[in-house]
């Protein structure tokens, strides 16, 4: 690693890091000279695609510059002139080192050893202004106890509506012999190949089978397809809009999906159902298709869900958990990204 012709110096030990939430990745470098036993710890970094080295000990400074650049199969090895200075005994020691900066992806398994992972919810929050289908309940929420009252403790009531928010529909919910939401097994909530396409839809437009045949082999590939339409815009912007005429997904392209997808878990969506309020007869058939009704298996379906600054290529596992309640078909969910920096 270092030209131990060098005077004072020897080779350290160097192992990767994760520095400011993922911000940039480096090496930390362990030196001591020989002549005086010095020892002390360097930090050489990557950082916006220029390598840098500094020193963590008080008493010492360093500086450094890439003189050379390789990449070779996805890895980048950078060669770095140094110099080191120790101020107390006014005595300098010149190298060379060389480092191999990883891709984002062997960093992040870094991250996660070390239990640093980033998370981006794409959930809402459950509001009593929040739109719902239309004519269905919503959520209502009221004080059951106040400290400002004179309780000793702040405790709520809640009455929610089981299809209100975002929510996770479970086979029970269109197909009679399929299983309840909560009976189904816990790996149906864990997504490892989710998969995000951008087919954009407005008002009463659907997703077709021709849409999603351009993405064929991708989602052949994923256990969980997120489509995004952009429609989610319109939940705050027009929310009578947003629930009476959303998108929706055609009936034929949910048969497709059974059809020719059988790793696909669930299908989520950034608009309220994956039926429009505008086309209730091909939303019932669609629900149908992927709920079992007409297939001996089944794809679940995650409705209004927010997308928006997700990159498709950032998602490596999503989490769908739901409120689990014993008897109900369907229920609302917390959906989990688990993201990683950029590839």
């Amino acid at each position: 690693m270092a030209d131990e012709n060098m005077s004072g110096f020897v080779t350290g030990i160097t192992m990767p890091v994760d520095g400011g939430f993922m911000a940039y990745s480096g090496i930390y470098l362990s030196i001591s000279f020989k002549k005086t036993n010095d020892k002390f710890q360097s930090f050489i970094y990557n950082k916006s695609g220029k390598v840098s080295m500094e020193i963590t000990s008080n008493q010492s400074y360093s500086t450094g510059q890439c003189s050379k650049s390789e990449k070779s199969k996805g890895k980048r090895r950078v060669f770095l002139d140094f110099r080191i200075h120790n101020r107390i005994r006014n005595t300098s020691v010149c190298g060379k080192v060389s480092i191999i900066i990883l891709p984002v992806v062997k960093i992040l398994e870094v991250c996660e050893r070390e239990g640093e992972r980033m998370y981006k919810r794409l959930s809402y929050d459950l509001t009593e202004q929040a739109p719902g289908w239309p004519g269905n309940p919503t959520i209502k929420v009221e004080p059951y106890g106040l400290i400002s009252e004179g309780k000793n403790c702040n405790e709520f009531r809640m009455m929610l509506f089981n299809h209100f928010g975002s929510h996770m529909d479970g086979p029970r919910h269109f197909n009679d012999e399929g299983p309840r939401l909560g009976e189904l097994p816990l790996e149906r909530f864990i997504f490892e190949r989710p998969l995000l396409l951008d087919i954009p839809k407005t008002y009463k437009e659907m997703v077709t089978v021709e849409d999603l045949q351009a993405y064929e082999e991708q989602i052949k590939k994923a256990d969980l397809l997120m489509i995004r339409s952009g429609f989610s815009s319109q939940r705050t912007e027009n929310p009578l809009g947003y629930a009476v005429e959303g998108p929706a997904i055609h009936s034929e392209a949910c048969k497709y999906m059974m059809d020719y997808f059988p790793n696909l878990k669930a299908v989520a969506m950034d608009w309220i159902s994956l039926a429009s309020y505008s086309h209730q007869g091909d939303g019932v058939l669609a629900h149908q298709y992927l709920l079992g009704k007409y297939h001996d298996h089944y794809i679940c379906i995650i409705e209004d869900l927010n997308f928006s600054g997700l990159q498709a290529d950032t998602i490596q596992k999503v989490f769908s958990v739901p409120l689990f309640v014993q008897g109900i078909d369907s229920a609302p969910v917390t959906v989990l990204a688990e993201i990683s920096e950029k590839r």
